[in-house]
């Protein structure tokens, strides 16, 4: 698939050297068949103590394939001697663990979902595991509802479950590895099953309605200059998220900035295109797996610098974002033909002004750009000398709530 990279050099040095760490094992083009794992009398254990999770046999014999790999790194696993279990008669189909932030779900918890396909049949229990009692987001049961599963199927467990049968359907994606062609099996069953009209062939997804520490500022000009252009402008916070995906499956080209709303792109038929802006001045942002996820949807991919903040930060960042019309992104606009105007392209002086007022706001709440690199090296420090992840992290939580 096409890649087109409007952007400074460093960042393209990082882009590509980050997409060909993620090559391993064929990735994004891996299509060797997935498995499915049947395990009688399986035991789904649950210890939200520790956050430990897992599937045992008969005998109690971990299961590999319930791990949930990110990247190189799984779950804890429970030691399921300590754990009070309860017996099921029914059969289950284990789809991982809830996590409370969408777009990380999407990705990263729905990679299992290829294989009701394959075994799922009414009646038979859809297993999400709530390792950390946190309770289920809406989202979780928005796409359950869009697989067609009915509710009374879906079992948010808190607890461990011996059950007659549990199926374990293979990760088809595997943040920072590798991702596989029945990834999005899920996502096609879902998109089939939605109904409504599209909004055009060209949709940009706006941050602009988001509240104010999460919206990008001066987004509102340039996502004008994409409207004058053919593009439909969609709030995805403000739609059920079965209208976001009638939006979007339909469209040829989607666009926006960097972040969850362009993920997506998963519901989009291959051939289209997915234009993302970065905003931050950060070199690492999420770009490498937008494009992973293009590469397994078959979508053509541009990345275009459009940052113009005046102090620097990361993709995710308690820091405000500010993005305008860059040379990177100007050169876009004119290779692919856009109209604009010269006012178009000059920088939104109101949204500068908000944007130096947020900007004041946050240093006075988390410190200037010294004390935030001498925070972020203290915490790495203090912990790589914290024994055990699950210690470890607590350090670290403690650490950033202190300093």
């Amino acid at each position: 698939m096409q890649c087109d990279i409007y952007t400074s050099d460093k960042y393209k040095k990082y882009f590509h050297s980050d997409i060909a760490a993620r090559q391993i094992c064929g990735a994004p083009f891996d299509d060797s068949a997935l498995d499915i794992d049947c395990i009688d009398s399986g035991l789904v254990a649950v210890d939200c103590a520790t956050g430990a999770f897992g599937i045992f046999d008969v005998d109690n014999k971990f299961v590999k394939s319930s791990l949930q790999l990110r990247g190189k790194m799984g779950q804890f696993i429970p030691d399921v001697k300590k754990l009070c279990v309860e017996n099921c008669a029914d059969t289950a189909i284990f789809l991982g663990n809830i996590y409370p932030h969408f777009g990380h779900f999407l990705l990263e918890h729905l990679n299992r979902a290829w294989g009701l396909g394959r075994v799922y049949k009414k009646g038979m229990k859809v297993i999400f595991i709530d390792n950390k009692n946190i309770g289920a987001q809406k989202f979780v049961f928005d796409f359950t509802d869009m697989l067609n599963i009915p509710r009374r199927d879906v079992v948010i467990l808190t607890k461990s479950v011996r059950y007659k049968k549990v199926y374990i359907p293979a990760q088809s994606w595997v943040t920072q590895h590798r991702a596989h062609t029945d990834f999005c099996k899920a996502f096609d069953a879902m998109g089939a099953g939605v109904s409504g009209p599209g909004v055009g062939d060209k949709v940009y997804v706006s941050r602009a309605a988001l509240p104010a520490d999460m919206k990008v500022f001066g987004e509102e000009r340039i996502q004008n200059i994409f409207k004058k252009n053919g593009y439909a402008i969609i709030y995805p916070e403000k739609m059920p998220l079965a209208h976001q995906v009638a939006a979007i499956k339909n469209a040829k080209v989607l666009a926006g900035c960097g972040g969850t709303a362009l993920h997506l792109a998963l519901f989009m038929k291959p051939g289209g295109r997915v234009v993302q802006i970065k905003r931050n001045t950060g070199i690492k942002d999420n770009g490498p797996i937008q494009w992973m996820l293009n590469q397994v949807r078959g979508l053509n991919s541009v990345f275009i610098e459009a940052s113009v903040e005046k102090r620097k930060s990361e993709h995710q960042s308690k820091l405000p974002q500010i993005i305008g019309v860059t040379e990177h992104l100007q050169r876009f606009f004119d290779d692919n033909g856009f109209k604009y105007s010269a006012r178009d392209v000059e920088q939104d002086k109101a949204a500068f002004a908000e944007y130096e007022i947020a900007l004041a706001a946050a240093s006075a709440a988390h410190g200037g750009a010294i004390y935030m690199r001498l925070k972020r090296f203290i915490i790495k420090f203090v912990t790589c000398f914290v024994p055990g992840r699950v210690r470890r992290g607590r350090v670290r939580a403690w650490l950033k709530e202190r300093l």
